[in-house]
């Protein structure tokens, strides 16, 4: 490679790191505006059993020691991590959500770590989900954002605060940090122990079925027994993940406790690979925390450039919710009382109005930003329209003369007839059947009122809600108000209802010409005219039968006989 070419990848390298700090410190910003309470952003989420090694792995990224060590859970909070690459600096630390205090020496910042963990998490091994920010800055430091959970857990730590539920709470918690698209997902994998059954990739698997957004970290690899080695693993031979695996050799517990420095440990991880002929044939791009941060890097790059469009769509479709909501809520409160009580007009002429436009089925869109409710189903006015209209649907199908049998016509026939001739029927035949079928109506007609004044309850209850969201109690005291109202009226409405019913069955108007017109034949075929037809012990049933009559026309000609009666007789 010439000295052109090589100041070229250079200047070319240059750049690309400095637009991948511009888009990490573009989410950092947004993460600390609160943005991802509402909108997941891009992150890399570090994931793995409690022994696979992922402390190490991650100081190896920052470049520093500054992690808490002990036996047992030693993360017991989210770490999340803001790392800045600042060349000729000194390594700066700082935990922005919980003091603005900066530090430049790694015991302090190990203390710190523990001190807020203990805080919140307690001091007997106890976990929390609630996560720990710590910014970093230095010239060992790459550009990164990413977070280290806990471990996951399967005991619980004799005579600690851990549960006997700590494998559920740990996975659980590793879960709802890597479920969303948007995240990374780095599973540290032990080379040490049977890769189908890590659980960093049985998450990830559960979460990216596809492999599309995990990469794969193996540790440990000098602990494998003799003559075996991850090339298989690497290779994606096993379990294959599309942005692949990275081998890495971390300081070991025995080298943490001699004090062996990253920047060392950096120079025993390159020897270690140079040597061993079976990865000596890999790409480099497999080998090594270097080739590890490269990888971290440019994908969070990719990735935050890929979701950059929704993020911000996202945001936009929020702050205009937001702008909304808080239109919604109208201008500050007054602290004068005269202006207070124009605040409380306002708010009751819009309660009413508001009542009125959803009786009307008007659109009106302070009930459109209730998030609550169905767009689709009906409320209001189309509810109580769907009441009226399904109010004695049952009685309006019904015929009521199919029910009647001919021994109930016959049984009516003898009660009402009395001395009188065969075939003259009295009107109280007629109102003997009929009546009871229209008392049936007052039953339908008064659960009508019911179900009316439930929606009409319902729907105060939802506009005094909307309406005065920013003061409940004087929103309280108007929707009762309200109610007591409607109560007063409902029970108005059910004497109204009761005395209409009972005037309707109280006289049945029979002198409709129409309905004669329609239903009565009084063409009437002549009559036997033997004495022996005359005094005979038949029934009327029978007679009226050999008189051409069925059971249907016979209540028909009742009414119609009955109306020509009382039109002759007021004639």
């Amino acid at each position: 490679m010439t000295t052109q070419e090589t100041v070229n990848n250079t200047q070319s390298t240059t750049s690309l790191y400095n637009n991948i700090r511009n888009v990490i410190n573009l989410i950092d910003n947004l993460s600390d505006a609160g943005i991802n309470k509402y909108i997941a952003l891009p992150r890399i989420v570090v994931v793995g059993t409690q022994s696979a090694g992922k402390s190490s792995v991650i100081e190896s990224i920052v470049g520093y020691d500054f992690l808490p060590r002990g036996d047992g859970v030693v993360t017991r909070r989210p770490l999340e991590l803001r790392l800045a690459h600042r060349p000729n600096t000194v390594l700066t630390a700082s935990f922005p959500n919980n003091s603005p205090e900066k530090f430049s020496n790694l015991a302090q910042v190990k203390n710190k770590i523990q001190q807020y963990t203990d805080e919140i998490a307690g001091k007997n091994k106890g976990i929390v989900s609630e996560p720990l920010v710590l910014n970093i800055s230095g010239p060992e430091c790459p550009d990164l954002s990413l977070i280290d959970l806990p471990g996951i857990t399967r005991v619980p730590i004799k005579n600690s605060d851990q549960t006997e539920e700590i494998e559920q709470l740990t996975r659980e918690m590793s879960y709802n940090y890597v479920k969303d698209e948007k995240t990374i997902i780095l599973a540290v994998i032990p080379a040490n122990q049977d890769i189908s059954t890590s659980d960093a990739l049985q998450l990830a698997r559960k979460v990216d079925p596809e492999g599309n957004r995990t990469i794969g970290v193996v540790t440990k690899l000098d602990l494998m027994d003799k003559g075996t080695n991850a090339v298989s693993i690497l290779q994606g031979e096993l379990v294959p993940l599309k942005l692949g695996f990275i081998a890495v050799k971390n300081r070991s517990q025995f080298d943490n406790q001699k004090g062996l420095s990253i920047d060392k440990a950096l120079e025993l991880e390159k020897t270690f690979f140079s040597t061993k002929p079976e990865y000596k044939k890999l790409s480099k791009d497999m080998l090594g925390t270097q080739a590890l941060i490269d990888k971290l890097t440019k994908v969070l790059f990719s990735h935050i450039k890929l979701f950059l469009p929704d993020i911000k769509a996202e945001i936009q479709t929020e702050l205009r919710e937001a702008r909304s909501e808080l239109a919604l809520l109208g201008n500050e409160v007054p602290i004068n009382k005269k202006n207070n009580s124009h605040i409380v007009w306002t708010c009751v002429n819009d309660f009413c109005t508001l009542f009125n436009n959803l009786l009307a089925g008007k659109y009106d869109e302070r009930l459109v930003l209730d998030n609550e409710r169905d767009l689709t189903e009906l409320c209001g006015g189309s509810q109580l329209r769907q009441v009226y209209d399904d109010l004695l649907s049952e009685e309006y199908q019904d015929n009521m003369l199919f029910e009647l049998s001919q021994e109930e016509i016959k049984k009516a026939i003898s009660l009402h007839q009395g001395v009188g001739l065969p075939g003259f029927l009295s009107l109280d035949t007629f109102e003997f059947l009929i009546l009871p079928h229209l008392q049936n109506l007052r039953h339908p007609a008064l659960q009508c009122l019911e179900k009316s004044t439930n929606i009409l309850e319902a729907l105060l209850e939802r506009v005094g809600s909307r309406i005065f969201q920013r003061f409940p109690n004087l929103g309280y005291k108007a929707v009762q108000i309200a109610k007591k109202v409607l109560n007063e009226n409902k029970n108005v409405a059910h004497d109204l209802i009761d005395s209409i019913i009972t005037a309707e069955t109280g006289f049945l108007y029979t002198n409709n010409n129409q309905y004669h017109e329609q239903n009565c034949d009084l063409s009437i075929p002549p009559l036997p005219t033997t004495s022996k037809m005359i005094n005979s012990d038949n029934s009327n049933s029978l007679f009226l039968k050999k008189a051409g009559y069925d059971r249907s026309r016979l209540l028909g000609s009742t009414v119609g006989f009955s109306g020509q009666l009382s039109k002759t007789n007021s004639t």
